[in-house]
């Protein structure tokens, strides 16, 4: 059994990262495109990936001083990539658009507006196509509440795999029409069909591996460490865009701010 395991352990990573050059071959147009980049290993793969097709520049946004904007450079010179950051400045007018389009869920408004100024700098770079990594998080196990909730058994997690990506394609549903102003298309390899059944038959023990597992989701940093990304990287733990970005924060002073100021109520 455990000769069979390794033999496993070795081979998943092999075909995982040819179903992602796959995935990646099927919605992401040959060199011109941008990738959303946090300095993780996901995007990290994800712009690799793009990059055997031809030119990427890798897209970082965030709150001045954030951890991605430091982060996402570091990560650029280290994987060969160019970099193109910017700010999100205007973060108080934004909030509230955000807000009403993803009604009133404050995370995936925080999500919206970090990808509605991704893609404002694509196309500022007049680049037509923004290639996101999401997706990994949720089949692989990537968030902590996989390994809370480890205890629960195989079928709890499995369960939270479908919640989450159904939740995590409905939030960018939510958000289309404002990438939709950009003029930039929003590729998400690893959201399509296809990848995500393949990524459902890998085994669970490579995605998570007990209550204790900080940092999850094995077999992608496996197969990222195969197509050369380098082991800090891969070793990087999971980060969530808007906490990296630092949007989340400034959003809650945002929030605050703006119920200072609010009417009463008669």
């Amino acid at each position: 059994m455990l000769e069979f395991y390794n033999h496993l352990q070795a081979r998943t990573p092999v075909e995982l990262l040819e179903s992602m050059r796959a995935a990646v071959a099927a919605s992401v147009p040959p060199g011109g495109v941008g990738v959303a980049f946090s300095g993780g290993v996901d995007s990290a793969l994800l712009a690799l990936l793009c990059a055997e097709r031809g030119g990427v520049t890798a897209l970082t946004v965030g709150m001045p001083g954030s951890a991605d904007l430091e982060a996402a450079s570091e990560a650029a010179k280290e994987c060969g990539l160019e970099l193109r950051t910017a700010h999100v400045a205007d973060l108080d007018s934004r909030l509230g658009g955000a807000m009403r389009a993803m009604g009133g869920r404050l995370s995936w408004a925080e999500n919206a507006v970090a990808f509605e100024r991704v893609c404002e700098l694509a196309s500022d770079l007049g680049l037509g196509t923004v290639a996101a990594a999401n997706g990994i998080d949720e089949l692989f196990c990537g968030y902590d509440a996989y390994r809370r909730e480890y205890g629960s058994g195989p079928a709890r997690l499995e369960s939270m795999i479908d919640e989450k990506l159904e939740s995590e394609l409905e939030m960018f549903g939510a958000m289309g029409q404002m990438i939709g102003r950009t003029g930039v298309r929003l590729a998400q390899p690893f959201l399509s069909p296809g990848f995500a059944e393949r990524a459902r038959a890998v085994p669970l023990e490579l995605k998570v591996r007990g209550a204790g597992d900080m940092l999850r989701k094995h077999a992608v940093r496996e197969a990222a460490a195969r197509r050369g990304v380098p082991a800090r990287i891969c070793s990087r733990p999971k980060k969530a865009l808007q906490y990296g970005s630092g949007i989340h924060r400034a959003a809650l002073r945002s929030l605050r701010r703006a119920s200072r100021t609010a009417p009463p109520r008669i």
